[in-house]
């Protein structure tokens, strides 16, 4: 029976029905190893050297040549509990590629090499240590005032304040354990900790020195003491210092309000380097509130705000209304979706007993496409802990349904992220904030399961839960996909030149207006989205610049989809806001904001109301608001439609 076993297997494997492993990665400085027939040599990751630890999460593997084709995967985690982090197959020509979004743990992760020889594949593996997301945080003193230097006054009505570096160093431990558990273990965050010394005095009203010029002080300080490597602080390599924590020794003033507003502010990104301040008597520190610097940290990597005053997601997640919570707040699938945790399961077609367990247990999601770019639905099993962090608040314990817009923000209408309500109303009103009875779960008597969840765009049905169990292990439901509708063809409103091919100098039917500057407006060739020209704003000083088309004969009262694709360099923002490079409707509130950095092109998209009379001025813009950009931002395929809506 074995030696019947054995040329049963030596079939298979002479037909390539079973993978042979190879010895593994080679030695440096030689060739890939024979495979066990000796026929051909097994490829192996030559770069990064196996067993190496990876600096960024954005890393090229190579290998070496000599296959039909290749298939690069990547896991992390140990037996029982690995997950996939990177899954491609590639042709025999290609022996490299740039995998971006590694985990940042600190733990091991597996690259498993997989070359094809015709019908036969062979496998060679290598081990790396992940790295782990850096943040630098710098103690900033003045001529005449020392972290040390002050105590708390007779009265004073908070808590302490920090007056060393061990209280410091104590609030940063906290930050790395919350953040370790907003990403269940996906992330760890190493704070080093530096101190600088302004050449300048702490004093009120500095002439001509804000926010800006503040943190280009520190930041230059820091690189004169040649203590810390910046490009350290920079994970994934987009040449951008991704977050530097300034605390101020202010001597316990009111840091940010009048006369000491160039000490205060949130996440801005200031020539190349993404940065928030406080104060060493701030409000979070003297309650050491570590979720509002986790917070500020998560806007310098990746996230945006999700308050406002129409906001019903503010108590889901740590970067609405609670980041001031002690023990500190959870993210929501959104926000874990777009820092790369998450890779939520797609469903496009109606399905039962889809299964999800609390996402304070596993990190998992569903996502419905709506059917239109950048507009999609999530749906996540939110409970509420017994205690620790996530535990304040609501007590929350169902199915949260987000309804996600890429490109807007919780200030425009439709907002980047809205809570799909059970009963299809959340009205939390100024300060207020979304209920347990908003989620989805069996005994809720707001639910409406015959509710459909509608496109914003058209109107049209997209899907909606049926079957909403509870499991052991944590919610089971289904959903039912609407395709009967089908999505319309919008209607078109003609824009004259509208993807700025025509023109000389300038883009024929498009008109400039600048406040502040200097500022360059033009038709650049050297950059477009689709054709060979797009309109360009290059702002070498702070200004409001833009370039506009007004359009006519519009329905009041109607919805109108306003989109175009912008790409921006090296945008900054002053310190009244963080605007940045978007769309906006001159004379109104309605705009859409990319912020500032660095970004290829980005479709973005907002809704817009033509009031009485029927006229929109439509524009690409840089700044608004009160708020002034510098930088350079390219504008390109401007489009304006009308969405059919169903009845």
């Amino acid at each position: 029976m074995i030696r019947r076993a054995l040329q049963v297997l030596s079939l298979f494997v002479t037909l390539g029905l079973v993978a042979v492993v190879g010895p593994g990665p080679a030695s440096a400085g030689g060739g890939a190893g024979p495979g066990r027939d000796g026929s051909k040599p097994v490829p192996a990751i030559t770069s990064p050297a196996p067993g190496s630890t990876l600096r960024t999460n954005v890393v090229t593997f190579r290998w070496q040549p000599g296959a039909d084709r290749y298939r690069l995967r990547i896991t992390s985690g140990e037996r029982g509990d690995r997950y996939e982090v990177y899954d491609a197959s590639f042709a025999g020509s290609v022996t490299e590629a740039r995998v971006t979004g590694l985990p940042l743990h600190g733990k091991s992760i597996r690259v498993e090499l997989t070359s094809r020889f015709g019908r036969r594949q062979v496998q060679s593996t290598a081990s790396f240590t992940a790295g782990v997301r850096r943040g630098l945080a710098v103690i900033v003193d003045f001529e005449n005032a020392r972290l040390e230097d002050w105590q708390e006054p007779p009265g004073w009505s908070r808590p302490p304040g920090f007056h060393n570096e061990a209280e410091i160093r104590a609030t940063l431990d906290d930050m790395t354990a919350h953040w370790a558990w907003l990403s269940r273990g996906r992330e760890v965050v190493r704070w080093d900790l530096t101190r600088v010394r302004l050449a300048r005095p702490l004093m009120a009203d500095p002439p001509d020195y804000g926010l800006r010029e503040y943190r280009i002080d520190v930041m230059k300080a820091v690189a004169e003491a040649g203590q810390v490597d910046l490009s350290s602080y920079d994970v994934d390599a987009d040449g951008i210092t991704d977050s530097v924590w300034m605390i101020s020794s202010d001597q316990g003033v009111d840091s940010g309000g009048p006369g000491y507003e160039y000490l205060g502010g949130g996440s801005v990104q200031v020539n190349k380097v993404k940065s928030f301040v406080d104060s060493q008597a701030s409000y979070a520190v003297a309650y050491r509130r570590y979720g509002a610097f986790n917070h500020e940290f998560a806007h310098n990597i990746a996230l945006p705000d999700l308050y406002g005053p129409n906001s019903t997601v503010e108590r889901l997640s740590l970067m609405g209304v609670t980041p001031e919570d002690v023990p500190g707040a959870d993210l929501s699938a959104y926000d874990r979706e777009r820092l790369g945790w998450l890779e939520p399961r797609v469903v496009e077609r109606s399905t039962r007993r889809i299964q999800l367990r609390s996402a304070n247990d596993e990190l998992a999601a569903v996502r419905i496409p709506a059917g239109w770019d950048g507009e999609y639905f999530l749906i996540e099993y939110r409970k509420a802990p017994a205690s620790g962090y996530g535990s304040v608040g609501p007590r929350f314990d169902g199915l949260a349904v987000y309804h996600v817009w890429a490109g807007q923000s919780q200030n425009t209408v439709p907002q980047i992220v809205t809570l799909e309500a059970a009963d299809g109303v959340v009205s939390p009103g100024p300060g207020g904030t979304p209920e347990p009875t908003d989620l989805f779960y069996p005994g809720n008597p707001t639910m409406d399961l015959s509710r459909w969840m509608r496109s914003y765009r058209d109107g049209d049905p997209v899907f909606r839960l049926t079957g909403v169990h509870r499991t052991r292990g944590g919610m089971s439901f289904g959903v039912e996909i609407d395709r009967a509708a089908g999505i319309d063809h919008p209607e078109q409103i003609p824009l004259v030149n509208a993807s700025m091919e025509a023109g000389a100098g300038t883009p024929d039917g498009w008109d400039t207006l600048v406040d502040g500057g200097p500022v360059a407006m033009g038709r650049s060739t050297a950059e477009a989205h689709s054709g060979g020209a797009s309109a360009e704003i290059n702002a070498s000083g702070f200004a409001f610049a833009q370039w506009t088309q007004t359009v006519t004969g519009l329905d009041p009262g109607r919805d109108y989809l306003l989109c175009a694709w912008i790409k921006g360099r090296d945008i900054t923002t002053d310190e009244n806001g963080d605007v940045g490079a978007g769309l906006l409707v001159s004379g109104t509130s309605d705009r859409l904001s990319l912020g500032g950095g660095t970004f290829d092109w980005t479709h973005a998209c907002m809704m817009v109301e033509p009031p009485a009379g029927g006229s929109l001025t439509l524009a690409c813009a840089l700044g608004g608001w009160g708020s002034r950009g510098r930088g350079t931002m390219w504008c390109d395929d401007v489009e304006l439609t009308l969405p059919q809506r169903s009845t």
